[in-house]
Formats: structure tokens, sequence, C-alpha cells
């Protein structure tokens, strides 16, 4: 039996024991289903408090809200019609961190593969969320886990309400014959927007005068001589960059520019003649310093703990240009811009029992040198696993193209999940060596639309048919 949306969320909130406000909900309903997610507040004993089924049950990490009021997955689904709205359990909980708000709006579990419907909302008044977000959210349950490798998709941005909403896609690690009925997702960091920036250096470059130097003998260049870093800066990072440039000046009838970065060089320097040419860097230096900007240098100086000394990186690149003609030469700054936020937003909801969804077959079928053992059906896609003897011979039938197909047969004929799935293979745990480790193989098959489970009677992988009981 398939429970509907509303049938679903029956059964979740019969799961959970938070106490609602049943005057709030026969309101809403009065206000023909108008709903709206709203943050759920403790309130006063006052009167009978009815046990309710309607909240779902959350594992409290840091700020996290359960939706009253319900309705926010019901609008997801009635604006952007997502294509598996009708396998997920709607859950509609939501966290707050960093000025932005998390909510799941839907989720579900299939063994080893989940799918969620997440918004992003940014309520600082800054409107940093952006048609470019990205997440790399990690997805856990039980003891398994997995990162949103099958597909983290943007599906929708909103600008009037500064919202972004996703459908994520994960494998969990483990094996394929465990559920449950509750998953936790985390997100450590919100990408509001990554691309190309290009500016001009906004001084004249005629300004530009003798300057300080240390000197600095490295093996990866012949400048023996380094601008002092001027960590204030000469030119702020750009947008969402942690690369500045901290020096730039003239150096024995050389034009010297210095990038320091917390992380690493982020942008480059092109440097242009009058004539629209591009001047090339004579030499290039790339050396570290500590946070108290004394520099560190791995082949002259001796530093035990060397990478935990290291808080600065820098690069400096040398021009052979003409200094008393600096008035001819244009300077640009070039490079990724990435505006993002770190913060912890995680979750954890009940989200019903799958099991009536799921198909599976085992046994031993040997495909090529890889023996196929799992093979699993849900309306996310095709799921399949087993074994080879060695990773050489593995590795040769998964390049093979067995396995470059999959298929499903129904009553209505046969319907093509996907081609060229995803494929891995790696070294038993167990072995000792890869000489002579087995090999662990497991590809997955994800659909494009949900597939109607019950009416599927086999799985083709290439040209191999495989009943489905």
């Amino acid at each position: 039996m398939i429970l509907d949306r509303d049938e679903k969320r029956i059964r979740s909130a019969l799961l959970s024991n938070r106490p609602v406000d049943i005057r709030r909900i026969e309101r809403n309903v009065k206000e023909n289903m108008k709903m709206n997610t709203i943050e759920a507040t403790p309130r006063k004993k006052a009167g009978v408090f009815v046990a309710a089924c309607i909240a779902i049950m959350v594992l409290m990490v840091g700020t996290v809200y359960a939706a009253v009021a319900l309705g926010a997955f019901d609008r997801f689904v009635e604006e952007h019609d997502p294509p598996f709205a009708d396998v997920v359990t709607p859950v509609e909980i939501y966290v707050t961190d960093q000025g932005v708000r998390m909510e799941i709006l839907a989720a579900q579990q299939f063994l080893d593969t989940t799918i969620v419907y997440l918004s992003l909302q940014d309520i600082s008044g800054q409107n940093r969320m952006t048609d470019q977000a990205s997440v790399f959210p990690f997805i856990s349950t039980n003891d398994r886990h997995g990162f949103g490798w099958m597909g983290t998709e943007l599906i929708h941005f909103n600008p009037e309400t500064n919202t972004a909403y996703f459908e994520i896609r994960t494998q969990l690690s483990g094996n394929m014959t465990e559920t449950s009925n509750s998953l936790e997702l985390l997100i450590n960091e919100i990408t509001f927007y990554r691309g190309m920036t290009v500016v001009e250096f906004p001084m004249p470059l005629s300004d530009i005068t003798e300057a300080a130097t240390k000197e600095f003998p490295t093996m990866n260049s012949d400048n023996n001589f380094v601008l002092v870093p001027n960590m204030a800066g000469m030119f702020p990072a750009l947008p969402g960059s942690e690369t500045w440039i901290s020096n730039i000046g003239i150096v024995n009838g050389y034009l010297h520019v210095q990038l320091a970065s917390t992380s690493f060089v982020g942008y480059g320097i092109s440097l242009y003649a009058a004539d629209g040419s591009m001047v090339f860097p004579h030499d290039q230096t790339w050396f570290e310093a500590d946070e108290n900007f004394q520099l560190l240098n791995r082949e002259n100086i001796v530093v035990t703990n060397y990478d935990d000394n290291r808080a600065y990186n820098f690069a400096e690149l040398v021009f052979p240009v003409n200094v008393n003609a600096l008035e001819s030469y244009s300077l640009m700054l070039r490079g990724s811009a990435v505006s993002s936020v770190q913060g912890n937003w995680e979750v954890t909801a009940y989200i019903g029992d799958s099991s009536n969804q799921i198909r599976a077959w085992e046994g031993e079928l040997l495909m090529g040198n890889i023996v196929l053992e799992h093979v699993v059906v849900n309306p996310l896609g095709v799921g399949f696993a087993g074994s080879a003897a060695d990773m050489d011979a593995g590795m040769a039938t998964m390049n093979s193209g067995l396995f470059s197909q999959v298929s499903i047969e129904t009553p209505d004929g046969i319907i093509l999940v996907r081609e060229h799935p995803s494929i891995g293979i790696s070294m038993d745990p167990n072995s000792f060596s890869r000489e002579d480790a087995a090999a662990l193989f497991n590809g997955f098959a994800m659909a494009e639309t949900p597939i109607d489970v019950a009416s599927v009677t086999a799985v083709i992988i290439g040209d191999v048919r495989i009943p489905i009981e």
C-alpha cells in the first residue's frame, strides 16, 4: 500500500508525542487551507491539551523548529511540481543559523538511497541567496552515511523571498538490505555565489615607487628578494575571495606584485601594455608566513611543525617593464569570487516506512569477472552490487560496457531507466593488500521520474534479464 501525502503526515505524526494547539489547526482549516509554516513556541498550560498527530519528532540541534501549521510542502509541490513528490514523506521542519533558515520540506529513504527536498532562505535582510546557491549536504541514517554526490540540484530560486529550493539525492554507505524510518541532514557551509570576477587595480601604476624588500632565497626562483608583506593590503580581497594584494613596488628595475591569502592564492594578475598585449612575468615566487607574518622557507629553514606554523600563503610575480613609463600599463585582477557562510544546520526527523516501495533480488549471477549479488528497485532508480576476485578483473568488466544500460521490464513493455549509470569499484576493506584484495562493486541507475515499483517484473542490465519477484 502506498500512502498519499496526507496519510503520510498522519503516520509521521503518530510517531511523535509533541502537543499542538488544536484551535490553531481548526482556524487554518476554516481559512480554506491557506496554511503557513510557523515557528512553534512554548505555550503556558491552559485548559486541556490534546495529544497531537501533527508535529514531527525532531532531534534538537541548535535552534530547530517543527512546522505546526502544515502546508509548506504542498505549496512547493503546487508551484514547482517536483517529479518525486508522491514518493516522499512531508517533513516541514527547519533550523536557523547565521541568518539562514534551512527547511526540510520532504524526504524519504529507500534502503541505501535517499531523496530530500530542501529550502534555504536568507532571513538576515542582506539578500545573500542567489540563483547560483549550492550546498554539499551530509545525510545519515542509523550508522550509515553519505554525501549528496548522486545529485544536489537547485530546482528554483525565488528572488522575492530570497529562497533557494533543492532536490538532493544521496547513496549511503553500508549494505543494501537495511532501512530506517528517520534521517539526519547536516550542512556546514552554504555557498551563495560562485563566479569569475575581473577588476582593474584602483591606483595609477605611475604612483608605484621603490619598495622595501626582504632577502628570501628560494629553490623555485632566481629572485632572492621579496616585498615585505603589507598585511593591511594594497587592494582588498575580491568579493568572496580570501586573496588580496599585500604589496606592490619596484625592485631593481622590475615591477613586483605580491598576492597573499589565508588559504590559497585564489586569483591571478594580468599586466597589459598600451597596445593591449599581455606582459608575462619574468619570475614567480611562492612562500608562506606564520601568524606573525614571519616568512617560512621549507628548503632553508628547519621547522619541525612547518604546516602547523603556516598561516598565510604568498605568490609574488616579477614583470619586466619600463618602470619609468608605468602609466602606459594596466594591471587587472582576475579570479573566482565566492560568497559563502559556515554554520551548523542539522535536523533529524521521522520519514516513515518505505519497505512497501522496495523490490529486491539476491543471488549470484556472473557478469564478466563480476559476481552480481544484489539488485534493488525503488522509486528513485535501480541499485546493484557484487564482487570480483581482484581489482584488475573487476575494473576490466566495469569498463567493458556490460553495465552501460539499465532498464526495467513491466507489463507495458521495457522502460529505459538510464544509460551509463554510476558505477564504482573498491578494494575489500578486509583485504591486506591490493595484490590479494577482493573487489567490491556497486552501481546505481538514477531514474528521471518515479518508478512504479509494483509493476516491475524484471531488471535488465546490459542484455542480462534478472527477474524481480
